[in-house]
């Protein structure tokens, strides 16, 4: 593989070897689209005579070999190892590519990195982008030259979900902060108004018993003269 070089964005070809992949109108290089030229002419031309010269897959020596990996990815596997030995011959997405084993979006287009593509037609719609395959151990290989083994990028990824987490908790106790907050306001609110719209009760004397011309309200303490009428004046 080329040499690599951190950007700060993720691991780039160094100038001396990107600069000799010359890119064409679709976004692949010339060198690329030569050898898928002559995969397909490859494959164009009748199986030889001869069983032993035929090509033969790389885990069995099967000839039955799915010719979709020889000329994207330039790898004789037949159909039965394909699905038998999915570490090295399973298809990744470049979401799942770079999800699984923490690359980043220029590292998967670096034509140095990467140059056996799968490009085809997006299967949800067709006016959507292009979908990218990525070969298995292709990915793997790239990934063990970046962080050095598959433990030490399983470490980084642990790292990584234990950070992701600790900003998710503080986002969560932010906003239940900031939840418990506005809900103490709009209760203080509540309450500054409820007092200020109250209508008083209605104060109802309870008097008591007239003493030296006066009778007191039990609750309120007020008191008010009496003046006693004798009835039998008026007859």
């Amino acid at each position: 593989m080329a040499e690599m070089q951190d950007s700060g964005g993720g691991f780039l070809a160094s100038s001396s070897s990107a600069a000799g992949a010359a890119a064409t109108a679709d976004g692949q290089s010339a060198d690329e689209l030569a050898r898928r030229k002559r995969a397909r002419v490859d494959m164009d031309k009748p199986p030889p005579l001869d069983p032993d010269l035929a090509p033969t897959c790389v885990e069995c020596k099967s000839t039955d070999l799915d010719m979709r990996y020889i000329e994207h990815y330039d790898v004789r596997v037949c159909w039965k190892c394909k699905e038998a030995v999915p570490e090295k011959y399973a298809l990744l997405t470049k979401t799942e590519a770079r999800v699984d084993y923490l690359l980043t979006d220029e590292e998967l287009r670096a034509t140095d990195y990467f140059p056996k593509v799968w490009r085809k037609q997006n299967p949800r719609k067709n006016t959507y982008n292009d979908m990218y395959l990525y070969l298995r151990m292709h990915v793997e290989a790239f990934a063990i030259q970046k962080w050095g083994s598959l433990d030490a990028m399983d470490q980084a990824f642990a790292r990584r979900e234990e950070q992701k987490g600790e900003r998710k908790e503080l986002r969560a106790r932010t906003k239940l902060a900031a939840f418990r907050a506005a809900t103490m306001y709009r209760d203080q609110q509540q309450q500054q108004s409820t007092k200020k719209n109250a209508v008083p009760a209605v104060h109802v004397h309870e008097w008591g018993q007239v003493e030296d011309g006066k009778q007191t309200c039990s609750v309120c303490q007020v008191a008010m003269e009496v003046q006693e009428l004798d009835f039998d004046d008026f007859f």
